[in-house]
Parts: C-alpha cells; sequence; structure tokens
C-alpha cells in the first residue's frame, strides 16, 4: 500500500511529504489546490496562521525552496 503524500506549501513554493511524517499534519489546512509531480496529483496544505507557518518553514527547511506550485498546478478552484 503507497504511503500517502501531500505537498506541504510555504509562500509560493511545495515540498512533497508523507503525511504520517509530518508531527503537526493535523494543524494544517488543506487547499483547494492540486499540483501534478511526475504524473501524480498531490492536495496541497498550508499553514492557516503564523504560528504554524513558523513550523512548516523549519519543517521544510531553510535551504531548499522546493518546487514553485504554481509551475505544476493543475486545479485552483476559488469557492466563493
Amino acid at each position: 500500500m503507497e504511503e500517502r503524500k501531500i505537498v506541504l506549501k510555504s509562500g509560493y513554493y511545495g515540498m512533497i511529504f508523507k503525511r504520517d511524517d509530518i508531527p503537526f499534519f493535523n494543524d494544517l489546512e488543506k487547499t483547494n489546490k492540486i499540483v501534478l509531480i511526475e504524473d501524480k496529483e498531490y492536495s496541497v496544505y498550508e499553514a492557516p496562521d503564523w504560528n504554524i507557518a513558523q513550523k512548516v518553514d523549519a519543517f521544510m527547511g531553510n535551504d531548499e525552496l522546493g518546487f514553485d506550485i504554481d509551475d505544476h498546478l493543475i486545479k485552483d478552484d476559488i469557492k466563493i
């Protein structure tokens, strides 16, 4: 069984992680964005507030920016 992976977003950038590897996963907010990376679709999650955003940045690391979300975006439904 393939482990569930998501894209963790920080600013304009994202990185792929296994959900279970993110200790604060339950604090994240699922966005309306879907990205396509190497023929696989991933849901994009982000921090709902500044405190969680600091955890995201520390978890992703300061040296790696990951990939530009907009370059891989295939779905971004805006709900009004």
